[in-house]
């Protein structure tokens, strides 16, 4: 419990500072250069581009297929700082658009996951929801290489539910250990 307590207090100074942080304008591009690098070195690996944000989803995705819902915590964070620093301005308004109609859920969804250690099923349920979302992504923008649907039937009450993947090897993230198979790749995603 003081855990979740702690992860979520550490959520709202972050989400607190990144907003005060958007309010203040850096004079100097060497200044947010140095900035934008030191924030993006705590995402360990991924820079604040769309490829970047979808590095973030592949490393939650991974952590649940492993059944490691701490690791799908440390994601999530990475997944809400990179989203937080990213750059729209290169945007087209198409683009734009489709990025200011979803990054809210995506927002919400990875800070429901970052707060949610020791249960894994609701992590996963929000997974859903990310999945959704970084498919309309996948469809703006380009990503520099094909990104692959992989559908799973079963989950969701029967209803189903996808996630996307850098690659067509199922691992499963809704059920992990326990179906880590179940799945199909339903749709290859190479916009150019």
């Amino acid at each position: 419990m003081k855990y979740v307590i702690s992860t979520v207090l550490g959520i709202a100074v972050f989400i607190l500072s990144a907003c005060n942080g958007n309010s203040e304008k850096k004079n100097s591009s060497a200044e947010t250069h140095t900035d934008t690098t030191a924030h993006a070195n705590h995402t360990a690996s991924t820079e604040p581009t769309i490829p970047g944000l979808f590095g973030q989803y592949g490393k939650l995705v991974s952590a649940l297929s492993s059944d490691d819902d701490k690791e799908a915590v440390f994601a999530a964070q990475g997944l809400v700082k990179t989203l937080y620093s990213l750059d729209t301005t290169r945007f087209s308004a198409e683009q734009l658009k489709a990025y200011k109609d979803i990054s809210a859920s995506i927002e919400e969804n990875g800070v429901h996951i970052a707060a949610n250690l020791g249960n894994i099923h609701h992590q996963r349920e929000h997974l859903v929801m990310l999945g959704e979302d970084f498919y309309d992504l996948a469809k703006s923008f380009d990503l520099g290489k094909p990104v692959y649907k992989i559908a799973c039937p079963k989950f969701n009450d029967g209803k189903g539910a996808f996630w996307l993947s850098e690659t067509k090897e199922i691992k499963n993230p809704y059920y992990g250990a326990k179906m880590q198979g179940c799945g199909s790749v339903t749709e290859t995603i190479a916009k150019n």
